[in-house]
């Protein structure tokens, strides 16, 4: 097994790595959401790209995903540095009692509740004028996933309270939650991209909106953006589940892997509407 000192350690390069794509996907997507496009009334909303409700799910995003990399770079300079005058950082990661690893954690959950809320979102706009009868499947699921978060958490506090006793994540009363929050949200992710993407396909196949070519390159990066998330989660619940410690790093970034998966489709968006601008002119 890795120590628990290098795969902190690994995880916050790859982290920092992650963060810093994350952070121009951002930068591009809040470009594309504030542009007016042709045509648009000078002062007015209209020609704007994107909903405010994705707006605003993007800009708390970013705060999560911000927050997260920086408790974890908190967590580092506590280990190294501060923590028994940094001679045992091992003991500082393995402890779970300690805030900052409870902050993390918390921020985790709540970044994962919102990114399948976005996601949700977007299956709803896309099917509003259809039937609502596919919205029960991901609102089951998202309801199943907020139980095991709180569990998750409830757990985690739990450890806090009683002191000296740091939680074990391979724990069996743990593991419970955790393996409710990989199934609750790989399936919610999974099932709304497919229904987004059949509906693409349909519109697609009609010849309508923007285009074949166009449609099929969103439908692709709606897809690509699904796997990726859906296995880097895949990737922690193995490591979890053969009890490795390498799991750490799958976890550290799973913020900024839900981060860049909601943005690389925002992005694409952006870059079809400005493709289409542009033919127009």
């Amino acid at each position: 097994m890795a120590s628990i000192v290098v795969v902190n350690i690994l995880a916050l390069l790859l982290e920092t790595l992650l963060f810093g794509v994350f952070v121009l996907l951002f930068v591009a997507s809040t470009y594309f959401f504030l542009r007016k496009r042709p045509g648009a009334v000078p002062g007015g909303r209209g020609g704007r790209l994107y909903s405010l409700p994705t707006l605003w799910l993007s800009a708390l995003m970013f705060v999560l995903v911000t927050t997260h990399w920086s408790v974890n770079v908190g967590m580092s300079f506590q280990a190294f540095v501060f923590f028994h005058g940094g001679s045992a950082p091992g003991d500082y990661f393995n402890d779970t009692t300690q805030i900052l690893s409870i902050l993390k954690y918390t921020i985790l959950m709540v970044l994962l509740v919102v990114g399948d809320i976005s996601i949700i979102y977007r299956l709803w706009v896309t099917w509003v004028n259809r039937t609502k009868y596919v919205m029960i499947p991901p609102i089951t699921l998202f309801t199943g996933f907020v139980v095991s978060a709180v569990g998750f958490i409830h757990a985690y506090l739990g450890s806090h309270w009683q002191a000296g006793q740091p939680l074990d994540l391979f724990a069996k009363a743990v593991g419970g939650w955790i393996i409710g929050l990989c199934i609750c949200t790989a399936s919610t992710s999974l099932y709304c991209n497919a229904m987004i993407s059949w509906v693409v396909w349909k519109v697609e196949r009609a010849g309508k909106s923007l285009g074949t070519r166009r449609l099929a390159t969103f439908r692709a990066i709606t897809i690509e953006s699904a796997i990726l998330y859906t296995c880097w989660g895949s990737f922690y619940f193995m490591a979890w589940k053969i009890d490795s410690s390498i799991s750490s790093i799958a976890s550290d970034t799973l913020a900024q892997v839900t981060g860049i998966t909601f943005m690389l489709i925002n992005v694409r968006m952006g870059l079809i509407s400005w493709q289409t601008d542009r033919d127009d002119v």
